[in-house]
């Protein structure tokens, strides 16, 4: 009896003090709880600002506050969805050091430190972006071919292109570190005429490919200096062997380094690019060969003679010897604004399409030496290169069932085997130009060069060239397929994003 008591009392006891107990234990679990929640609010926030800044920073071209605010507020309302009375401050912003400081706050109601007297509870968030400190060369290797004349393509190619100088240049700190280049490129690329001097170019025909149509020894130009109201028009062959493909500095004492000007010879009658007479200035001791192939390869016939005006081939390509040279010469890298936007508006849309070319020469632009000597060496500190290739078409050749077996073009006629065949068959020859493209990407690309492609409304047939465009580029994200011009714009302006990285400094 008298145990039973004793627990009848403990137990009245016990109740009380276990309910009493409960209180702490509630509170310590609610706080936990609270605190929790509270540090995954200050993390969306901090979040929210951080991304806000970086985001902004691309937007310093607007360089007015009420514009950068709009935009500001317009991506941190989209990143603040689980947070109360978020606030975002004005932007603090400076476009001659590329800084953008953004700051925000929100506030905070505890489930259960509220109801003991703690809370709203308000916190902040800051952060500030720079422009990432990297020095950036960029050429921008741009089809220029005749297709790009069809539906304002080059429009929408000139616009998008400014737009990523534009982006890259929109402080005063970018003209110290950022230089950019431009490769026209179409059947050909145009290393421009002024370079016919140049200790890089094969003046005294020492290239095994120099005479590779014509009665040796022939001198390429020697033979424009003969002709008459005729000059070289800045365009150049692919180099024999493996200078096709790497970028070997040219050596006077290697003649195949050297590069050899286009000289397309002038074909006999019939042929695509008939344009002077067989016999011109030759003797008849130089005439006794009559047959096409020899017509074909006389010297003498050019001397005191001007190509005829008559013929175009297809509405793009002017016969003569510049046959295949139609885009505009290259721009070596500059941080000249100007002299860019010239020469992107000045783009024209005629002629064939030979992807590997225009790749090749970006990487001559990017090189450290000869044929453009303006880039810095590879091994640079804080230093990156890039190549942007946009193509709106796929590698095209003429195959002709004439002894040629091509018309002419940078790889001189398919008849030479130059490019790895003798057909005469386009898609054979082209194959073989997808093949030296292959190539000169990974070679670039093993250089240190970061390759970006755009495959820009390619036809629907064309998914050999698309798939070899986005294994060019150094990562999946670096390979863009717009459909549309109006989505060419935000293509470059991607790119010119992805450039100019830009970092949180505090």
């Amino acid at each position: 009896m008298r145990k039973r008591a004793f627990l009848r009392e403990e137990a009245g006891t016990f109740a009380p003090l276990f309910a009493l107990s409960l209180v702490p234990i509630i509170t310590i679990a609610g706080m936990t709880i609270d605190l929790a929640n509270l540090t995954r609010a200050k993390n969306e926030l901090q979040l929210a600002v951080d991304s806000t800044a970086l985001a902004i920073n691309h937007k310093l071209h607007l360089a007015t506050q009420a514009a950068l605010d709009s935009k500001a507020q317009t991506f941190f309302s989209g990143h603040v969805h689980n947070l109360e009375e978020p606030q975002l401050d004005p932007v603090a912003f400076d476009v001659q050091t590329g800084s953008v400081e953004v700051s925000g706050s929100a506030t905070y109601t505890p489930r259960i430190l509220n109801a003991l007297g703690f809370g709203p509870l308000d916190f902040s968030a800051r952060a500030k972006t720079v422009v990432g400190d990297q020095e950036i060369e960029l050429a921008l290797v741009l089809d220029n071919s005749g297709s790009m004349d069809s539906s304002d393509k080059i429009e929408a190619l000139e616009a998008a292109a400014e737009s990523l100088v534009d982006t890259l240049y929109s402080n005063e700190n970018a003209h110290t570190r950022i230089r950019v280049g431009v490769v026209p490129f179409a059947g050909s690329v145009n290393v421009g005429p002024g370079n016919a001097d140049a200790t890089w170019m094969d003046t005294d025909a020492k290239s095994s490919i120099h005479s590779e149509n014509f009665v040796t020894p022939a001198n390429r130009f020697t033979l424009f200096s003969e002709m008459i109201d005729t000059s070289w028009a800045g365009c150049v062959e692919m180099r024999p062997g493996d200078y096709a493909t790497n970028d070997a500095e040219p050596d006077q004492d290697i003649g195949d380094s050297l590069f050899v000007p286009m000289f397309a010879p002038d074909e006999p009658y019939n042929f695509t690019n008939n344009y002077i007479g067989d016999d011109g200035s030759c003797t008849n001791e130089e005439k006794q060969e009559t047959d096409n192939a020899s017509k074909q390869s006389r010297i003498c016939k050019y001397k005191n003679q001007k190509p005829a005006a008559r013929s175009v081939v297809s509405g793009e390509q002017v016969t003569g010897p510049n046959f295949w040279c139609t885009s505009k010469p290259i721009v070596p890298l500059t941080n000249d604004v100007e002299i860019l936007a010239e020469a992107l508006d000045g783009m024209v849309a005629k002629g064939h399409t030979n992807i590997y070319e225009g790749l090749m020469w970006g990487w001559r632009v990017l090189s450290p030496g000869a044929p453009f000597e303006e880039g810095k060496d590879y091994n640079t500190p804080n230093l990156r290169k890039y190549i942007v290739l946009m193509t709106d078409g796929e590698n095209t050749a003429v195959g002709k069932s004439n002894y040629n077996k091509s018309e002419y073009s940078p790889f001189g006629y398919s008849a030479k085997g130059r490019l790895g065949t003798t057909s005469s068959y386009s898609s054979t020859i082209e194959s073989k130009m997808d093949d030296k493209l292959k190539d000169a990407c990974k070679n670039a690309k093993q250089a240190g060069i970061t390759i970006y492609t755009i495959a820009f409304k390619l036809p629907s047939n064309a998914t050999a060239t698309k798939a070899m465009l986005a294994n060019c580029a150094s990562s999946t994200d670096k390979a863009f397929t717009p459909e549309e011009n109006s989505e060419l714009e935000p293509v470059f302006q991607a790119i010119a994003k992805d450039l100019g990285k830009l970092r949180i400094s505090e």
